[in-house]
């Protein structure tokens, strides 16, 4: 194990680790960050200048999100990702509402919960998802994105842009967003 006189040298080696890997993220290099308290720090690479930057802090935070509720809670999550990739919504809603009832304070499981509502049409349900997963992580770029869409689907164009808003806030880069708040921005103006 590599020693360290203090937190700030540990973290800066372990950012120079994961800005500088090519491939997949070491999953142990995230778990390290995340124990150093580098979420915040990590949502500030997401404004680098330098693309590769960028992705390497989009897919950490992805992984520390993943994560945050330790292994089991990981499995399930996995579980219910595959279910909704084989269109088995319903049975993704209930082994992530199991969860939650578990986990409560576990983002990602509404996240994902948040996921399966939106692709069975359920937007207010998605919606609510979407808002406690900011509730317990306001820096969700994917939930503040996700509440941008159930919203836009909803015909609510006012507050779905200060979603897409708040997700570029913290994620300036993502095309997603961007194109999003175009949208709304086109449905909102005047004749």
């Amino acid at each position: 194990m590599l020693g360290f006189d203090d937190p700030l040298t540990e973290e800066r080696h372990w950012f120079e680790v994961l800005t500088g890997c090519r491939g997949k993220i070491p999953v142990q290099v995230v778990d390290r960050i995340a124990e150093l308290g580098g979420e915040t720090r990590l949502a500030r690479l997401l404004h680098s200048s330098k693309p590769d930057h960028r992705e390497r802090a989009t897919a950490a935070l992805w992984v520390m999100w993943y994560r945050a509720a330790g292994a089991d809670a990981e499995r399930e999550l996995d579980e219910a990702v595959a279910q909704m990739e084989q269109r088995q919504f319903n049975a993704a809603v209930q082994q992530l509402s199991k969860l939650i009832e578990e986990r409560p304070e576990f983002a990602e499981a509404w996240n994902k919960r948040a996921t399966a509502y939106f692709l069975m049409g359920r937007y207010a349900e998605a919606a609510s998802d979407c808002r406690r997963t900011l509730l317990l992580n306001r820096i969700h770029f994917g939930a503040w994105y996700g509440l941008g869409l159930c919203l836009l689907k909803l015909a609510d164009y006012s507050e779905a842009r200060n979603a897409f808003r708040q997700a570029l806030a913290i994620h300036p880069f993502e095309e997603g967003s961007r194109r999003a708040l175009a949208i709304c921005e086109s449905r909102t103006e005047g004749p």
